[in-house]
């Protein structure tokens, strides 16, 4: 039996209420009771003031978070949510049900943090980023990511704005971190072994070829961004 302090992030499912409103088209959080305060703004400000700002540290969290429940009911076993000096069980579809609304809450955080890393390359360029319209050589030459869903950034206005943000426009320190990944893949693969995903998730086998080829494509991808955007600067 797992037990942890939610700390107003996580708590059971009592009844479902109206959702808060969109925000620069992401969807709205799930509305539960125990949730109440959940809001994009409320996000916001959890990142800035806990994290300093850093989207991937909270994801990161999250994705840990959601990987102990996966575990947890995939075992059979009964998750403990602490929540304001409340205790809950939860168990089989009970758990199963909050999993899906912590990833739920998961993939709109990463909806948020794409958006945030994309306004903030916008700023660093004085400008406004266009994304992918069709009169752009970038998006219209560029293959499009492969939809991996524990993957932070699916899109190429994500993938600009986090190599602005987090790697200095460094396209080829970012190349070098996917490559890295690929080779640990392919080692996996070499050795019969799994791989587990940021999310809990296990891979091995014809799954693992699959990954291995969705990352391969991802890198062939960023390697068309990082050509797209070295030749708009000079």
């Amino acid at each position: 039996m797992c037990q942890w302090s939610a700390l107003g992030l996580f708590a059971l499912v009592v009844s479902f209420g109206a959702t808060s409103k969109a925000l620069a088209g992401c969807a709205p959080f799930p509305k539960i009771a125990l949730w109440s305060e959940l809001t994009h703004e409320f996000a916001h400000q959890l990142v800035d003031q806990k994290y300093d700002g850093d989207w991937d540290a909270y994801l990161a969290y999250l994705e840990r978070y959601a990987g102990k429940l996966k575990g947890i009911h995939s075992k059979g076993k009964s998750a403990r949510i602490t929540w304001r000096d409340k205790k809950v069980l939860l168990k089989d579809a009970k758990l199963l049900r909050f999993l899906k609304l912590v990833n739920q809450r998961i993939s709109i955080t990463r909806c948020l943090a794409d958006t945030q890393s994309i306004a903030n390359f916008s700023t660093a360029a004085g400008g406004t980023y266009q994304g992918d319209s069709p009169d752009k050589p970038q998006s219209k030459q560029c293959a499009r990511i492969p939809q991996v869903a524990w993957w932070k950034f699916n899109s190429h206005e994500g993938v600009i704005g986090f190599v602005s943000k987090s790697f200095g426009n460094n396209w080829k320190g970012y190349i070098g971190k996917w490559n890295e990944r690929l080779d640990k893949l392919k080692n996996i693969k070499a050795r019969g072994k799994h791989a587990i995903t940021s999310t809990g998730i296990r891979l091995a086998g014809s799954e693992l070829d699959v990954y291995i080829n969705q990352t391969q494509k991802r890198i062939s991808v960023v390697k068309c961004l990082a050509e797209r955007h070295t030749a708009s600067d000079s």
